[in-house]
């Protein structure tokens, strides 16, 4: 591949899209062909399983298959899909699923733009499902390690670089009031800053400003960089 794929990671409400969309727009002319991508796993052949995993979690408590919407929900909610993954076998199976699932639908979005020879901006990438796969698994920080290292990881295009905003969780959940938990960010933080320990990667304090956070941005990615790594390594 010709292009260079740079995934910008962080919470919701750090401002990724945003600022992905706005840094893409203002250097339209740039000779490095700049492209924005929004790339997150979408569950196809697994939606049906997950839809029937939260009408049964759901029964307990009267819920029904609605995802849970506050914290006290969202606890539940999540123990209940830990006490499902208990078993180490059926980590690795749904795991294997839902990486094939989402290889094809990587290519699909980033392959066309990286063979052009784009420099492409990545929201959402596999990171980010290391992330939610550790959390619904019960694993925390090594769940995430251990993720990583699953030999289909190294099939999905390679990033150049990885840029992780870093938002406070109560400022991205004010910021984002569409329903999120607060637990929800709070519980995720601490695996994208242990993630951040392991790859090199720039961080960004994304509680300011989206002026200030752009500035930051822009510096970041204009930056000469000496390559980077595949999103299967992790230290």
């Amino acid at each position: 591949m010709r292009g260079r794929l740079v995934y910008l990671a962080g919470l919701d409400g750090s401002g990724k899209s945003t600022q992905a969309e706005a840094f893409v727009l203002a250097h339209r002319d740039d000779p490095a062909l700049w492209s924005y991508r929004w790339a997150r796993w979408e569950p196809a052949i697994t939606g049906p399983l997950m839809a029937l995993a939260r009408r049964i979690l759901g029964r307990g408590s009267g819920r029904g298959s609605r995802r849970p919407e506050d914290d006290e929900g969202y606890a539940e909610f999540t123990q209940g899909k830990q006490r499902v993954f208990r078993r180490s076998w059926l980590r690795g199976l749904w795991a294997t699923l839902v990486f094939l699932e989402y290889l094809p639908q990587a290519w699909w979005r980033l392959g066309p733009a990286l063979f052009s020879g784009r420099r492409v901006l990545c929201d959402r990438y596999l990171p980010d499902l290391w992330v939610d796969l550790a959390v619904n698994f019960g694993e925390g920080s090594e769940g995430v390690a251990r993720l990583s290292r699953h030999p289909l990881c190294r099939l999905f295009p390679r990033m150049e670089r990885m840029i992780y905003l870093d938002v406070d969780p109560e400022v991205g959940f004010r910021r984002k009031s569409d329903g999120t938990p607060l637990a929800y960010l709070k519980e995720r933080r601490p695996l994208y800053l242990g993630l951040a320990e392991r790859i090199p990667f720039s961080r960004i304090d994304a509680n300011g400003s989206i002026e200030e956070v752009s500035e930051a941005l822009g510096r970041c990615l204009l930056e000469p960089t000496d390559g980077g790594r595949g999103p299967g390594v992790i230290d």
